[in-house]
């Protein structure tokens, strides 16, 4: 899967965006934030391929944190 992270403060708030987005088609899996660009001590987010289709759905639906894309460097976070 490809590497955007949607981060969220808690498993509730992922579980949500999670279901929102299986509702309209888009595959994730839902994880701990890696340890590198997790704020909270009790991070979680959803992988997923399609960056744009996500946030489009989540922007208004959804209470996500931020968004990072996992590069040859590290994690980067995705501009907004």
């Amino acid at each position: 899967m490809e590497r955007y992270c949607f981060t969220f403060r808690s498993i509730t708030s992922a579980m949500q965006a999670q279901r929102i987005l299986r509702q309209s088609g888009i595959v994730s899996e839902l994880r701990r934030t890696p340890q590198t660009i997790r704020t909270n001590g009790c991070g979680y987010c959803l992988f997923v391929r399609d960056y744009w289709a996500a946030w489009a759905i989540l922007k208004g639906e959804s209470t996500f944190q931020k968004c990072y894309q996992k590069g040859p460097d590290g994690w980067q976070e995705v501009a907004q």
